[in-house]
């Protein structure tokens, strides 16, 4: 079921706004990041990123000041799967649900 296969590394991105994901939206697909710093990025829903059917996994990344609506980090939707290992995060909100994960559709 998986279209695309993204891997990101390293990378520091800050201040990024929009609708769905203010940094990455994934339909069907898997994501890794490791190393990476998000800090004080927004959206509706999923302060950095939005997930239908997807699979995340984030190693070692730092997450500061992102917010939404819904889903303060991540927004999940229709059985995507998450998973965070040594990760840190630090004054993430959500002004709707889910301060840090919002899930919809599991």
């Amino acid at each position: 079921m998986t279209n695309v296969i993204v891997t990101s590394t390293g990378n520091k991105i800050r201040n990024c706004t929009a609708v769905d994901g203010a940094i990455f939206k994934f339909d069907r697909s898997e994501f890794t990041d490791d190393g990476s710093i998000f800090e004080y990025n927004g959206a509706d829903r999923g302060g950095v990123a939005y997930c239908v059917q997807c699979k995340m996994t984030f190693r070692n990344s730092i997450f500061k000041g992102n917010y939404a609506k819904q889903g303060g980090i991540f927004y999940i939707e229709k059985q995507g799967e998450l998973i965070l290992e040594n990760v840190q995060i630090d004054s993430s909100n959500a002004f709707d649900a889910g301060g840090i994960i919002y899930a919809d559709g599991l």
